[in-house]
């Protein structure tokens, strides 16, 4: 009976990200490779990479035949495999980095929130800035992994916030700027939280506490804050966090649809317009 698992590559290149979908033979899982575009991945060279790939304990493996020079730089490619409902993500978060402001405890993600951040994504009030609810539970669990990645990439990222109760509240960090999105800067301060979390502080005093971790670590100092120029709610916590509006870089966002009202997008910055 065929077993299916979802394997997936991300390339450490500029460009954009495209999916394919491939199945193995002989029963073998099958695979989602998501790839800089320009790069062509063999689905089953990756899957021979990728070390008990039909196995329960899979965790991250990384690919030695999968590096790529282009441009005259190292394509490192991280492969990460898991078997269909048995998360990519440790059962414990990494002990570092955490942060801790009042009563909001800052980590990275284990395979336990997964289940929150699902209710999370399936609120309609708190996603309809994001393009509404995500239909698949797949979807959820890949965008935890994803940005949990980014601290392996990059050195920081998403955190998944808890209360003192240890629930999930939602995500709030840096996150890289898409690549269609041509802000002057070297990454973004953002947060999605789920409703109950609202009108707490809660984004507010996580954003705060990040861009201090990212400052007195050597993160990122350069960071900008966008959303829709109909969201008013980020915009505040924008403000409060001491980011300057700069009007001059105001975008329609190329992922969104003409016509759709969250299309206008407004930037906010730690640096101010230059008088």
């Amino acid at each position: 009976m065929r077993r299916e698992a979802a394997l997936t590559a991300s390339l450490l290149a500029d460009g954009d990200v495209e999916e394919a979908w491939a199945d193995l033979d002989e029963g073998a899982p099958g695979v989602l490779v998501v790839a800089r575009l320009g790069v062509t991945l063999d689905p089953g060279a990756v899957a021979a990479r990728a070390t008990r790939i039909a196995g329960h304990d899979l965790g991250a493996v990384v690919a030695p035949s999968m590096r790529r020079r282009r441009d005259g730089a190292v394509d490192r490619a991280w492969a990460r495999a898991r078997l269909s409902g048995e998360p990519a993500l440790p059962h414990v978060a990494p002990p570092s980095p955490r942060l801790v402001v009042d009563e909001l405890k800052l980590s990275r993600w284990a395979a336990h929130d997964l289940d929150e951040l699902a209710e999370l994504h399936a609120e309609p009030e708190t996603m309809a800035p994001f393009g509404g609810s995500f239909t698949h539970r797949r979807e959820s669990d890949q965008f935890a992994e994803r940005i949990d990645d980014w601290f392996d990439r990059y050195g920081w990222g998403l955190f998944a916030v808890h209360d003192e109760q240890g629930r999930l509240l939602g995500a709030v960090g840096l996150a890289p700027i898409p690549p269609t999105i041509h802000a002057p800067f070297e990454a973004e301060v953002g947060w999605r939280l789920r409703r109950s979390a609202w009108g707490r502080g809660v984004a507010t005093r996580a954003a705060l506490a990040t861009l201090a971790w990212a400052a007195s670590s050597g993160g990122p100092a350069r960071i900008c804050s966008f959303t829709a120029a109909s969201n008013e709610r980020s915009q505040a916590v924008m403000r409060r966090i001491g980011l300057h509006r700069r009007a001059e870089l105001d975008f329609d966002h190329p992922s969104i649809a003409p016509g759709d009202p969250r299309r206008p997008h407004v930037l906010y910055a730690t640096e101010p317009a230059d008088t």
